[in-house]
């Protein structure tokens, strides 16, 4: 049984969290995308996703794909359940407020989205060992994923990062057993 996690004292020798999130390129992206995570929403989210998600939050229980077409919320299960999941404990915590298109509605539908793109960041930062800084400027600091993730609300990232984590598994032979 292979174990995917490195030993601690390994870990701190490939790399310190503590300089990447104290990197002044890190503070002004997850500055920046908070700030748009709370302010930005456009039509394919508002119409689509969010009423979705909104909809399976108020009727748990039901197949939510029976509730509207399939066509507001086209992916299968894990990603559903990835997205909703914040949704449903802002609904649980805040009620009525947590659901629809205001300030706290997008940020629990995006927040899932920054999850993933901390992952992503993280898994990048491992592969890339001592090179972590270019990729706060190429990657973190990217105004194509910053606005496909954080303006438009694509989900693609989910997918993107978990064929990532699924290849450098692969490559390092460890496995989640």
């Amino acid at each position: 049984c292979r174990v995917w996690l490195r030993p601690k004292e390994k870990l701190n020798k490939y790399m310190n969290w503590q300089q990447v999130v104290r990197h002044p390129a890190f503070i002004i992206g997850l500055v920046l995308k908070l700030i748009l995570i709370f302010t930005c929403d456009t039509m394919f989210p508002k119409t689509y996703f969010i009423p979705f998600l909104d909809l399976a939050v108020q009727n748990m229980g039901t197949n939510p794909w029976t509730l509207l077409p399939a066509e507001h919320f086209p992916y299968g299960g894990f990603l559903f359940v990835w997205m909703l999941w914040p949704k449903l404990l802002g609904y649980l915590i805040f009620g009525e407020i947590a659901l629809g298109n205001g300030p706290l509605g997008l940020f629990l539908f995006k927040l899932p989205l920054l999850l993933m793109d901390l992952l992503l960041l993280g898994l990048l930062v491992e592969a890339t060992v001592q090179r972590w800084k270019p990729l706060l400027h190429f990657y973190w600091l990217n105004p194509i994923s910053i606005y496909i993730l954080y303006v438009h609300g694509q989900l693609d990232i989910v997918s993107v990062t978990l064929t990532l984590a699924s290849a450098i598994l692969l490559t390092r032979n460890r496995y989640m057993v």
